[in-house]
């Protein structure tokens, strides 16, 4: 005869009571601990609530300079991945101006770059778009400007 099988709202309950028997027994060893493996998967790995922010860019937001770049760079708050990454420098016509070359720093995936050809004086647009460690995919746009010496 075969055995009836557990109904999920009966698995549910528990694992809840054999998490909470954990935590108890936890607290009493005074160790961070959970009964469950399953849900030990949240007590060790880090939640990542927020998606990523652009911390710094070079040449930065809004600025206007004399020295002209040979690359774009921005910094994220976290390391970003590779699907959906893009990178474009777009001049005052329209036309881009990097080298199709964006990609992110092998070392800190939180650096992303691409290479620019000689920038004449004029406005540019810096369009960019990345997945976030949490899974969305965060795009943003600034503004800098080259002026001549």
């Amino acid at each position: 005869m075969r055995k009836p099988i557990p109904s999920l709202a009966a698995i549910l309950a528990g694992l809840a009571l054999a998490d909470a028997a954990g935590a108890a027994n936890a607290a009493e060893d005074g160790a961070l601990a959970a009964a469950n493996p399953f849900l030990a998967r949240t007590v060790d790995t880090p939640v990542h609530l927020a998606h990523a922010i652009l911390v710094k860019a070079i040449p930065d937001r809004d600025a206007t300079v004399t020295d002209v770049p040979e690359e774009v760079l921005l910094t994220f708050n976290e390391g970003v991945g590779n699907d959906f990454l893009a990178l474009a420098v777009v001049d005052g016509e329209g036309k881009r101006v990097d080298n199709h070359d964006a990609r992110l720093d092998f070392t800190d995936r939180s650096k992303l770059r691409t290479s620019v050809s000689k920038l004449n004086p004029g406005r540019y647009m810096v369009r960019y778009r990345v997945l976030s460690a949490d899974g969305h995919v965060v795009s943003g746009k600034y503004f800098f400007q080259v002026q001549n010496p």
